[in-house]
């Protein structure tokens, strides 16, 4: 089974995403329990044979920047891909469709359109 791809944005300019993310995927921050939820998350999927990857797209952020708890700071430095987590910085890219591609934007079509239609349950 190939693994399904989530992301998530984090930016200080949520309406510079909108066009590309539901709001709900959209979020200014990243906290120590937010980041342990994604990781218990990542862990509980893992272990159920359910394999997807979660992509955290940091705009104009370093993981640094947040005051998250070293030992959640330093699996996300340093041991995420362990848990199915990709940490992108997106001021590294000079392009940003190079990241962006049509396939990744059409993937975070379909999840926009699944939030939404859990939204309207």
């Amino acid at each position: 089974m190939e693994p399904i791809n989530h992301f998530i944005m984090v930016s200080e300019n949520i309406n510079k995403w909108s066009d590309i993310f539901h709001s709900k995927l959209i979020t200014n921050k990243l906290t120590t329990e937010y980041a342990l939820k994604l990781l218990f998350m990542q862990k509980i999927k893992y272990f159920s044979q359910r394999k997807t990857t979660l992509t955290i797209f940091l705009d104009d952020f370093n993981l640094e920047e947040f005051e998250l708890n070293p030992k959640i700071y330093t699996i996300l430095k340093y041991n995420s891909i362990d848990y199915g987590i990709d940490i992108v910085y997106l001021n590294e890219y000079t392009n940003i469709n190079d990241i962006f591609t049509e396939s990744v934007k059409n993937h975070i079509k379909l999840l926009n359109d699944t939030v939404d239609s859990k939204i309207q349950k």
